[in-house]
């Protein structure tokens, strides 16, 4: 879309609020580059990195940020502990990390770095940026208690992440996060896929145990007001019988 409009303005085409012929001519020169990265990032999101990842009801997010969050469980228990007990979600802290996957959260040098490692190894390379990350920064995270200052400090270290030798070093250090076989990543995944559908067919039952709930009770409301109706009804009758009663005895 940028490449069309700056195309536009170079051709002199009306445009409101265009900065000249001069910027369009020089922003048109940028089209092909513009294009060349758009068709990169969609070969990333499409082939390289998990699929489902821009499902519409999120699913493979949801799906990678609970693998990443395994991968913490047995790589930095106690970081992983403590976003448990204070209920931090790091799909819901830190989702840019794998929607706009990490371009929206380092550096331009270092995102251009770790993209180029995904590329040549694919979405696995995602995940030990992510536990890197988590480890090198664990004992700042720990001392976070609530979820707005876990996300300050989360993105702080990653805009501040200007060393991208030593990220992607520590990344693919064993002494550093331990084994990342493609066997443990399968294994997390398909722990994570069964959590998940337990987690849903736990919510749709207890979603059908409130409807049920909801329609029993307004059933027995309506039949309530249906039996008050008909005893003021009666009570109705009753006193025009006594009424005419009264009439007929005067």
């Amino acid at each position: 879309v940028a490449a069309f409009l700056w195309l536009a303005v170079s051709r002199g085409e009306p445009q409101e609020d265009a900065e000249g012929n001069e910027t369009g001519e020089k922003k048109a020169s940028e089209a092909e580059t513009e294009e060349t990265t758009y068709w990169l990032f969609s070969c990333l999101v499409d082939d390289v990195m998990a699929p489902e990842i821009f499902a519409r009801d999120m699913r493979g997010t949801l799906r990678e940020f609970r693998v990443l969050s395994l991968l913490l469980r047995s790589k930095t228990p106690q970081t992983h502990a403590h976003l448990l007990k204070h209920d931090m979600d790091l799909c819901m802290l830190q989702s840019k990390w794998l929607l706009c996957v990490f371009t929206d959260s380092f550096p331009a040098e270092t995102t251009a770095r770790v993209l180029d490692v995904v590329f040549a190894e694919g979405h696995k390379a995602w995940l030990r940026v992510c536990v890197a990350m988590m480890v090198a920064h664990g004992d700042a995270i720990r001392k976070a208690a609530h979820v707005p200052d876990a996300m300050a400090i989360l993105k702080r270290a990653f805009a501040e992440q200007h060393d991208a030798d030593a990220l992607l070093k520590a990344a693919h250090s064993r002494r550093w996060v331990g084994a990342f076989s493609r066997q443990v990543v399968a294994k997390a995944r398909t722990s994570a896929v069964a959590q998940l559908r337990r987690e849903a067919e736990a919510a749709a039952k207890a979603r059908a145990a409130r409807e049920s709930n909801n329609a029993r009770r307004i059933a027995e409301r309506n039949k309530k007001g249906a039996g008050g109706g008909d005893e003021a009804e009666r009570a109705v009758s009753a006193g025009e019988k006594e009424k005419n009663d009264d009439e007929k005895k005067r």
